[in-house]
């Protein structure tokens, strides 16, 4: 009899499942077979997602069913001949607008030269915001201020490049970031302030 939860299960028993029951995920953009399933409810819509040859890892952008989630948990090696997480659903999309700084060939007073600025096409960045954050130690939850949010990212070039003070648009509300957890390799946690 096939045990999923065997350690000692055959890559050849988890290949046929995935054959068979795995469907087609988006890992950072490149398709690949995964098998998904349900832990118990909870209000984040979690999800375990579970492959064989793709290391999957914290952070990574999987699109399920046409939804977007993130990968929240550390994953160091394989479990039972297989990488396995949890990625949870990304309840909203924040949009932040390039600033290009092009040199003008002149200079100020002080010698430092000039930059014209313009502004790129908006970019939306799938993301998970709550308005409580959660201690490492235990299961409970702090309530953050009223008008705070945490907005939880994924780590790449656009959203490694935003920093303090930097605002972007989400809930039909600018927000301001306050503060940048970089702690969870994988993610960023911005904790933010409407304006």
């Amino acid at each position: 009899m096939f045990d999923i939860f065997n350690n000692e299960t055959n890559t050849n028993d988890i290949n046929y499942l995935l054959s068979s029951v795995g469907q087609n995920v988006s890992i950072n953009n490149i398709v690949t077979k995964a098998i998904i399933t349900n832990p118990s409810l909870n209000e984040f819509d979690d999800r375990y997602i579970s492959t064989i040859d793709t290391i999957i890892k914290r952070g990574d952008l999987i699109t399920y069913s046409g939804l977007n989630y993130l990968i929240i948990n550390q994953i160091v090696a394989k479990r039972a001949n297989k990488y396995k997480a949890i990625m949870r659903y990304c309840n909203h999309t924040i949009q932040v607008t390039e600033v290009i700084l092009t040199p003008t060939g002149e200079t100020n007073y002080r010698g430092e030269p000039l930059y014209a600025t313009t502004y790129g096409e908006p970019i939306n960045i799938a993301c998970i915001v709550d308005s409580r954050t959660f201690s490492l130690t235990s299961d409970s939850a702090i309530n953050l201020p009223n008008n705070q949010i945490t907005t939880t990212v994924q780590n790449n070039p656009t959203t490694g490049d935003l920093s303090v003070n930097d605002e972007f648009y989400v809930m039909g509300k600018s927000w301001k970031i306050l503060d940048i957890d970089r702690s969870k390799v994988g993610l960023i946690i911005f904790t933010c302030q409407a304006y």
